[in-house]
Order: C-alpha cells, then structure tokens, then sequence
C-alpha cells in the first residue's frame, strides 16, 4: 500500500478523486456502477481496498461516460 504525506492511502484517494470527477455524489456513484453503496463507503473510509483493476476499470468508464 503507498501512503501519501497526509497518511492516507493514495488508493483511497484514487477513489475518491475518480468519484470527483464526476460531479456524483457517492450513493449516485455506487448506482451508476452497479457497486454496492456500502462497498463505495469501506473504499473510502479506508475499511476496504478494491483491487488495483477495479480502480483502473472505474477510471476508464468514467473518462468514457464523462467526456
């Protein structure tokens, strides 16, 4: 895991910078992903991490969907 200066884990601020982009809320984002809204939450509370290609994934649908 790769921890930025604040100590948080930049995989969770991945997250959470993709969602930005978008302008969604998380419980938007989750539906618009088909992914459950308590995941998005473990994801970004930093209970969970997804697998580096789920992030990967999500940042590609969302430069297609959000161009």
């Amino acid at each position: 895991m790769i921890w930025n200066i604040s100590g948080r884990c930049q995989i969770m601020t991945r997250i959470e910078e993709i969602r930005a982009r978008t302008g969604l809320n998380r419980t938007q984002f989750a539906k618009l992903y088909n992914i459950p809204l308590r995941t998005m939450e473990d994801w970004e509370a930093e209970k969970m991490k997804p697998p580096i290609y789920v992030i990967e994934l999500l940042d590609r649908a969302v430069r297609e969907d959000f161009k």
